[in-house]
């Protein structure tokens, strides 16, 4: 019997925001997204090496190429899944869930879309991908493309797995989204590691993580089916009153962001090996990589406070959001504050002791600007999410845009005159500035609104 879906939150007074939402279940849900995240990584950190251990070097490099074939897809639905997730928040937050069986069906069927035009192109692609872009020879050559063939049937459930994990996002079911996830991106690393101690090779391994992508979209489809109601009505005049270019324009702003962040996240990293060198590239892909990979716990925060905003949008209670949001910057920096300063404090001595004396001594003040760095844009993750839960994903990308330019500018001279330590001042500078014009344009939007609210009593 399927399980009706939440009811419907008011954010009509900051009471009952409160009463429904903040007492433990946004960190719960924030709890769950970390694990979801955390818990494959640590898995991957042991299986990886016994995949490298078994394969040779040229495997071991197509394998790789294949598992980043497979999270460059996962960009591409285009902002449709982020889209969904705010509109499905929107529509169980009023009496009724208007407009929710054609939220779900358009979510759907767009990422299917995609899915089988990203699948297809791929398929066609894969003879030249093979032995033209990686001129491949051989045996090796044909392994490849029946490597990218499979990678081209992974590619559908991918994306249409996205598309109903979104909507479980939207109804706020993060423990059932990350029990999916934990163990399905477990085996992305768990079963290529069982397949090479069993003598296969690229190939049957990439077989093995289509059926986990086959398994994945299975598996969500019927958690969606119990958590919201069998009988979702499509009604096709909900798409003719502008349900379609609304979700197309905020996914398309939410896709200009998802295209430029990466580009700004790494760009340091590109221009450093080309001015300095790879040796002291060397030296600050570390730190940086164990920087960015902290940044899941700011995320799994702002993602589970997203459609909390979204929903808060929609019944019209952008002042208790504002709090809301408020209030998780203030957690986060408790959270954040004291680890922060104590690797700040003991960068030198954390570095001799993760990767010895020559890199303790040439990257712990690298180590120490990338913290401060990371400390700055952790705080940034909530109005942005806040941002965009309120409608305006434009916002992010503008200012994304206006960061480009301005920042390989920067980057550029940076490292220029202080090689690594100039990369990562450069990388730092960029997000303070991001965050502080993330923070004006978030006060602005229903900040002002919300610091209103707090100076004023509840009323019982």
């Amino acid at each position: 019997m399927p399980v009706e879906p939440p009811p419907p939150v008011s954010f009509a007074s900051v009471r009952s925001l409160w009463a429904r939402v903040p007492h433990g279940r946004i960190a719960r849900d924030a709890l769950w997204n970390f694990a979801g995240s955390a818990v494959p990584m640590l898995v991957g950190l042991f299986a990886v090496p016994v995949v490298a251990r078994h394969l040779p070097a040229d495997d071991f490099g197509l394998l790789g190429a294949a598992w980043a074939v497979l999270g460059f897809f996962a960009l591409l639905d285009l902002g449709l899944g982020r889209a969904a997730i705010k509109y499905v928040a929107e529509a169980l937050a009023l009496p009724g869930a208007p407009r929710l069986g054609s939220i779900v069906a358009l979510s759907v069927a767009g990422h299917a879309v995609l899915g089988v035009v990203g699948g297809a192109a791929l398929a066609a692609l894969a003879p030249w991908l093979a032995r033209g872009a990686l001129g491949l020879r051989g045996a090796i050559a044909h392994d490849a493309v029946v490597v990218f063939l499979l990678l081209a049937a992974c590619v559908p459930f991918t994306l249409l797995a996205q598309a109903l994990r979104a909507v479980l996002e939207g109804a706020r079911r993060f423990d059932v989204v990350n029990g999916i996830r934990m163990p399905a991106s477990s085996l992305n690393f768990l079963l290529p590691a069982v397949a090479v101690v069993l003598g296969l090779g690229v190939p049957g391994i990439v077989a093995t993580l289509l059926l986990v992508r086959v398994g994945v979209a299975g598996a969500t489809w019927l958690a969606m089916r119990r958590v919201l109601p069998c009988n979702l009505p499509h009604r096709p005049d909900d798409l003719g009153r502008g349900l379609i270019p609304e979700m197309a324009r905020f996914g398309g702003w939410v896709a200009v962001s998802s295209v430029l962040s990466p580009l700004l996240a790494y760009t340091e990293r590109f221009v450093l090996g080309a001015v300095a060198g790879l040796s002291a590239l060397a030296y600050y892909t570390p730190p940086a990589e164990a920087v960015t990979r902290a940044l899941v716990v700011p995320w799994s925060v702002a993602s589970a406070l997203f459609p909390v905003f979204s929903a808060a949008d929609g019944a019209g209670g952008r002042p208790a959001a504002g709090k809301l949001a408020l209030r998780a910057v203030l957690g986060l920096t408790a959270v954040l504050a004291v680890p922060a300063v104590v690797v700040v404090a003991f960068a030198r001595q954390l570095l001799t002791l993760w990767l010895g004396a020559d890199f303790g001594s040439h990257g712990a003040v690298v180590l120490q600007v990338l913290v401060v760095g990371f400390f700055v844009n952790a705080l940034a993750h909530i109005p942005h999410g806040y941002l965009q839960g309120l409608g305006r994903p434009d916002l992010t990308a503008k200012l994304h845009l206006a960061e480009v330019g301005p920042y390989l500018v920067l980057v550029w001279w940076m490292v220029h005159a202080h090689g690594a330590l100039g990369a990562a001042l450069a990388w730092a500078v960029r997000l303070f500035v991001d965050a502080v014009a993330l923070g004006v344009l978030a006060w602005r939007l229903g900040g002002g609104a919300a610091r209103r609210l707090a100076t004023c009593p509840d009323r019982r």
